[in-house]
């Protein structure tokens, strides 16, 4: 007689699979690639530990990550919550900005849309097949019970109907600490939102992409600050960056003066070599 045998068991210790999800910064339009994270449950334990990591990763200009929301604008508020291969937004304080939402995240809210439509729709097909069925087999059987499950089924339509309009709550309102000109303010410090800029080199006409600037109220308070981050970044080989245009050929003077997502010039003492202007800044 042949021997059973006995299923086999693999040497050393079998770890958890981690997850990866695709991260993207909520207010970047030019993001088509998510960043990659590895939640793997050795090394990231709990969802502030991961919204850490995010932050330093993810690089948000206002400040560090908060919020974090799927594909379908759902809040995720545990390492639970997340699916491996999924695209998830990153906000810090301020809402979602779905003027300039990253190209990549919203490819893959579409494909998550797309596969939800042909679920519910192959489901919907399945019901409908099965009530059908039954409610055929059900008459057969027992012709006179349909106007009596009729009747039955009105009322306690309108019954529920009744308790619900007996407990119809207040409309909520919002918590806030006080009326300015009519608006309500809400508690807690609202943070300013901070600006991407690309920045080209003056004379470099290969230039394709500028290199992409993060300002922030908090990092960069002075024009002569930002000035000192553009000649360690840019690298001008005339030397340090004293003077900044837009691409129409305006001198900038302050931070108020940069546009969210504009392309600048940046040149030394010389002047703006029209003949050899960067690629990059005239598209």
């Amino acid at each position: 007689m042949s021997k059973l045998k006995s299923p086999r068991e693999k040497f050393g210790v079998q770890t958890e699979k981690g997850k990866v999800v695709y991260c993207f910064r909520n207010g970047d339009k030019h993001q088509s690639d998510g960043i990659s994270i590895v939640v793997h449950p050795t090394k990231l334990k709990t969802f502030d530990q991961f919204k850490t990591t995010l932050s330093e990763k993810v690089g948000l200009v206002t400040g560090p990550v908060l919020r974090v929301y799927s594909s379908s604008r759902k809040p995720i508020k545990s390492l639970e919550e997340l699916d491996d291969g999924g695209s998830y937004l990153c906000c810090g304080a301020e809402k979602i900005n779905e003027d300039y939402l990253p190209p990549g995240f919203k490819d893959a809210a579409a494909k998550d849309h797309q596969a939800k439509d042909h679920h519910h729709a192959v489901v919907d097909h399945v019901e409908s097949d099965s009530s059908s069925s039954t409610s055929s087999s059900s008459t057969s059987a027992h012709p006179s019970s349909t106007n009596t499950s009729a009747y039955a089924a009105h009322t306690t339509s309108s019954a529920s109907h009744t308790t619900a309009a007996a407990h119809i709550s207040p409309e909520k309102k919002p918590v806030v600490t006080s009326y300015v000109h009519g608006v309500p303010e809400k508690f807690g410090t609202q943070t300013e939102k901070g600006k991407i800029v690309y920045c080209f080199r003056n004379g470099d006409k290969h230039q394709s992409d500028g290199v992409q600037m993060l300002i922030h109220p908090t990092k960069i308070k002075t024009f002569d600050q930002f000035k000192t981050q553009l000649s360690s970044k840019i690298a001008l080989s005339t030397g340090a960056v004293q003077k900044v245009y837009s691409a129409s050929h305006k001198l900038i003077k302050s931070l108020d003066e940069l546009e969210d997502h504009g392309k600048y010039l940046c040149c030394g003492a010389e002047k703006i070599d029209e003949d050899h202007s960067p690629v990059g800044l005239r598209t």
